[in-house]
């Protein structure tokens, strides 16, 4: 049986809950780094945002579970997806998406999200030293470790798409990573997200989307890479934190402000 992606937007709000700004990694390019520390998001909280999604007569497509790292805070990540389905708040056919680095996916948590029905983004930069800006010198054993957790939550069907987050250190190997992904582990969804730094996201970087996407439309893969120069979602979106709730009509870009989420 083919495997499969997160499920796409169809009809209703993307709503992104952005759980805790703590992390069990220290990435070199995180764009968290020197921001102000945010409360965690509580289940109280939660509860004021689904009433007032629901004052809004807000349908939602898909629900985002995001941090920092939400698998921090599993309890609000099992909290969160029961609410959101005792408020009535999702579409036929909605998603509800858990947006990790995967380091703390444990087969029992695997499970866990079979039986809620919770997708995964698994965001990943490659292998070996490609890893290294990640998972710093301990990026041979993490990475590997990495590659086994995509490949129980492919095996335990569950729907999960791959994110690289992508910059100098790995866009040149970027189809080659992709294609053992998809050759030994079975992953037909991908999503690439640009580090906007050092001016690296203003590099030609059309030569290389142009053949990762063909290799994907080639072989029948879910990919998700936005055409160079597009920013923002094309979906209408709610961004919710323990502090602010904001609103972004589509092709709006921005998640967190300066002052912190």
């Amino acid at each position: 049986m083919r495997a499969q992606g997160c499920t796409r937007p169809n009809g209703g709000v993307v709503c992104t809950l952005y759980l805790t700004a703590a992390c069990n990694l220290r990435c070199a390019y995180c764009y968290e780094r020197g921001r102000a520390p945010v409360p965690d998001l509580t289940l109280a909280r939660v509860a004021d945002c689904f009433q007032h999604l629901r004052g809004q007569h807000v349908a939602v497509g898909s629900l985002v579970l995001f941090g920092g790292e939400p698998c921090l805070r599993w309890d609000l990540v099992l909290g969160i997806a029961r609410a959101s389905r005792e408020y009535d708040l999702l579409v036929p056919n909605a998603a509800i998406v858990l947006f990790t680095n995967g380091l703390l996916l444990t087969p029992r948590r695997l499970e866990v999200l079979e039986r809620e029905s919770i997708q995964l983004l698994i965001s990943f930069d490659g292998y070996g030293e490609r890893s290294a800006l990640r998972y710093g010198e301990h990026f041979p054993t993490m990475s590997a470790h990495m590659e086994a957790v995509i490949s129980s939550a492919i095996k335990a069907s569950i729907p999960t798409t791959v994110v690289f987050t992508v910059g100098r250190h790995n866009v040149d190997f970027l189809l080659s990573d992709m294609s053992r992904l998809h050759d030994q582990h079975g992953v037909s969804s991908f999503s690439v997200v640009i580090i906007r730094r050092n001016d690296f996201a203003a590099r030609c970087l059309a030569e290389r989307r142009d053949a990762v996407v063909q290799w994907a439309r080639d072989n029948d893969i879910d990919m998700d890479w936005k055409p160079i120069g597009q920013r923002g979602s094309q979906h209408d979106s709610y961004f919710f934190s323990a502090c602010h709730t904001r609103h972004l009509h589509p092709r709006e870009l921005g998640t967190w402000d300066k002052s912190g989420w």
